[in-house]
């Protein structure tokens, strides 16, 4: 049974977790394309080229964000990363991690940029959009957050 299902923008496939896999299945066949194999995997997000997924180690106790390809599973990266995740786009990767906020670049995993400043997760929206309340009467600050 595949659960967590995201269709990347424009693909004729479905990808999904089972209870060891990320698999993409093409439709309307549903053949595999491809599959990510993993002891316990949560599909985190989809992007229109990019699958992020969180894996379990296999003694249960770690956890890695990966990023995968979505047209054929190939894996970008992957990083012990004990985070939360504050929000992506295509681009970009923003993370809740050591008191600070950090944002990585979603087709290589490596760090772009950081905040000391705090370590919340800012409300990030579709297109890396972040909306903070202005403390003023039905005010609002919008802002692009993350790269689109």
């Amino acid at each position: 049974m595949i659960v967590g299902i995201g269709a990347p923008k424009g693909c004729d496939f479905l990808t999904g977790c089972d209870s060891y896999a990320v698999v993409a299945e093409e439709l309307p066949s549903g053949r595999i394309r491809w599959q990510e194999r993993n002891n316990s995997p949560e599909i985190l997000g989809t992007t229109q080229h990019v699958i992020l997924a969180r894996f379990v180690s296999e003694d249960g106790l770690d956890t890695s964000i990966v990023a995968m390809r979505a047209r054929d599973g190939k894996r970008l990266w992957a990083r012990a990363l004990p985070a939360e995740i504050c929000g992506f786009t295509e681009r970009q990767l923003m993370v809740s991690i050591h008191n600070q906020l950090a944002v990585i670049n979603m087709r290589t995993g490596l760090q772009i940029s950081y905040t000391d400043t705090t370590s919340e997760c800012p409300d990030i929206r579709l297109g890396g959009i972040e909306v903070t309340d202005a403390n003023v009467a039905g005010g609002w600050v919008v802002k692009q957050a993350l790269l689109p």
